[in-house]
């Protein structure tokens, strides 16, 4: 992380993938470690990244802010169209 997105962002999409323990807690310490340096943006569906920010005690002390987007296709084209 230090030289990928230092002074920048980190967007990890689908962050529910991230496979292993050990991936976790590296993450965890990296954004602990670089707090000042990098911003880190995890997206994925609603219900996988609730179980992704329970995977790990520290996570959710981390995460500052959750935005949650509405489903855009259902609101804005009738339903039984394909875009």
């Amino acid at each position: 992380m230090r030289e990928v997105a230092k002074g920048g962002v980190l967007f990890i999409d689908e962050a529910y993938s991230l496979q292993g323990e050990i991936t976790i807690t590296t993450l965890l310490r990296e954004m602990e470690n670089h707090r000042e340096d990098v911003i880190v943006i995890f997206a994925g569906y609603p219900e996988p990244m609730q179980g992704f920010l329970d995977r790990n005690l520290g996570m959710r002390s981390r995460i500052v802010f959750q935005v949650k987007f509405e489903d855009y296709y259902s609101q804005n084209f009738p339903a039984g169209r394909n875009a």
